[in-house]
This record gives C-alpha cells, structure tokens and sequence, in this order.
C-alpha cells in the first residue's frame, strides 16, 4: 500500500477514472466557464495541462484553456486563469531551486496564453497615449486659469 502511495505522489500516470474525470472537467469548462465552483475547476485544469506523463490529459486542458480564453468576454474567468498559471509557474520554479536541464512549464500551457484577446494595435496605442496627453495638458491649463483667477480676485480686494 505504500508503494502504491508512493507512485501517487511521484506524479506517475493518472489512472483511467482519474484521466476520465479530468477530460471531463476539461469539457465542462470548454461549455461553460462561467458557474459557482470556476476557481476549483480552474484550479485542477491548470495543474493538470502541466502534467508530465500524460499527454491526452495535457492537451486537453491546454484546449479547454485556449478555448476558454477565446470565449471569454468580460476576461473575469481568464484573468482568474492566467493568475493560477503564473502562481503555479512561480512555485514550480522555486522548488526546481535552480536546477538546469528540467522542464518546469510546458510548451504546451504556455501556448494558450497565445489565444488570449489581447490585441492592441499600434494606431490604438497611439491614440490612447495623444488621449491621455491632451487630458494632462486640459487639467494643467485649468488649474493655470484657477490660480490665476485666484490671484486677480486677490488683486481686487486689496
């Protein structure tokens, strides 16, 4: 029985209940994302596409993870998502404790953060940044024009 423990905790293959669980979590979150238990459901698909020696278990939580990232709208599930994946590579690599020749992340996880809507194009960037720069300059003038009208009703009361 302790051997069998052992092998548990080594993060050996899953068994065929626990990869049919998995790839059935990995299906409920692809469907619906947005439910009471997303955390725990987040929690375990992302653990899970980081996983060594299976890869139908891997793939498939990297797809359920891509696919929600395209689906989602208002970004609460994929934030939620990619602060679990950062964490867990945060952890992975402290406990490597900075050994060489180990994969700490795989190629796979770190590829669904490549359907993440996050694209900005340069012309948008800019005009966000003349935007934000007219808006500055706005609230410089007026406060000029507040100190200067400070300054003259000073001027008429003396």
């Amino acid at each position: 029985r302790k051997e069998r423990n052992k092998k548990k905790f080594q993060g050996g293959p899953p068994t065929t209940l626990a990869a049919t669980a998995i790839l059935s979590l990995s299906q409920l979150l692809q469907t619906c994302y947005n439910f009471n238990f997303r955390s725990n459901l987040l929690q375990i698909i992302v653990r899970q596409a980081n996983h060594r020696s299976c890869e139908e278990v891997r793939s498939s939580c990297c797809q359920a993870l891509a696919a929600m990232f395209s689906k989602d709208v208002q970004g609460e599930a994929s934030l939620e998502a990619v602060r679990r994946m950062s964490k867990m590579i945060k952890e992975r690599q402290q406990h490597s404790g900075g050994r060489r020749g180990g994969i700490i992340v795989r190629p796979e996880l770190l590829n669904t953060w490549l359907s993440l809507p996050l694209r900005v194009h340069e012309d948008e960037a800019m005009a966000a940044k003349l935007a934000a720069q007219a808006k500055a300059k706005k609230a410089k003038k007026s406060q000029r024009d507040k100190e200067m009208a400070d300054i003259e009703k000073e001027m008429k009361e003396g």
